[in-house]
């Protein structure tokens, strides 16, 4: 379409110089005019032709940076495309309870070993999506756009799975915390540190509703934390019971709970060829 254009204008420009000198020629009655005209004419083809030959080669040259630019492209995207598929041939990650940032949330999935992969290194893995879906322009079903929506997306959960375990504990393991702390005791202030971390890690497990018994193996794992399938079922009962009579919290679980929903179906429907 470029190339079309370029052509067309210099037609235009060339057309516009044949009329102006068949102009002259009949109507200029200058002898010393009439001799110098072919000169004239000369120049400026001269010109047009030298301007012609430029922007060509300049065109020419764009192209070929264009073209290895896909080039690069294509290579870099199959390069993620294999990472990708080795990825998903792990096995998938279990319930990490030591993990106490948000990307807990979404473990015993691939979701966090995915969004791992994508974002590293500056997130250079969506800077390449988003130049390719840019550069080639896919329908909407290709997986480089699901991959762009998947980082949105979990972007999102981790942001909301931040605000479940901010009001969380400023509503309720902090009180009890500062409490614990106002005992004289070494080990008063040591046990109800252990229990509120107990406390804390139950509730979690709730909110994402963890299995009882995978909760058991999760806390094996978790130092200072010993404690059995009755006392679990028991406390995660009673978080239950808070959860439901606190709305705001409810709120918040309720939305972590559906984007993780979200995340694991688009984690099925991801085919990479």
């Amino acid at each position: 379409m470029e190339k079309n254009k370029l052509i067309f204008s210099f037609a235009c420009v060339g057309t516009v110089l044949f009329i102006l000198y068949v102009f002259i020629a009949l109507c200029v009655t200058n002898a010393n005019v009439r001799e110098f005209l072919p000169l004239i004419v000369e120049i400026f083809g001269s010109l047009v032709l030298a301007s012609i030959v430029f922007i060509f080669s300049k065109r020419v040259e764009q192209d070929i940076i264009d073209q290895t630019h896909r080039n690069k492209l294509k290579r870099d995207f199959k390069s993620l495309s294999n990472q990708m598929k080795r990825m998903l041939d792990r096995r998938t990650s279990r319930w990490n309870f030591s993990n106490l940032g948000p990307s807990f949330y979404f473990d015993n999935s691939k979701i966090n070993q995915l969004y791992d992969l994508l974002i590293h290194d500056s997130r250079r893995w969506e800077n390449l999506l988003v130049d390719y879906i840019s550069v080639f322009k896919p329908i909407k079903s290709h997986i480089s756009r699901k991959l762009v929506y998947f980082l949105e997306c979990t972007d999102n959960a981790l942001v909301a799975a931040e605000k479940v375990d901010s009001y969380h504990f400023e509503t309720r393991i902090a009180p009890a915390l500062a409490a614990g702390k106002d005992s004289p005791y070494k080990a008063d202030r040591e046990s109800a540190e252990n229990t509120e971390r107990y406390n804390y890690l139950i509730h979690r497990a709730v909110f994402i509703e963890i299995a009882e018994t995978e909760v058991l193996f999760g806390l094996a794992e978790i130092p200072n934390i010993r404690t059995g399938l009755s006392i679990i079922r028991g406390s995660m009962k009673e978080a239950t019971n808070a959860l439901s009579s606190d709305k705001d919290l409810s709120k918040f679980v309720n939305k972590l709970r559906e984007f993780r929903s979200n995340l694991q179906k688009q984690m099925v429907s991801l085919t990479i060829d």
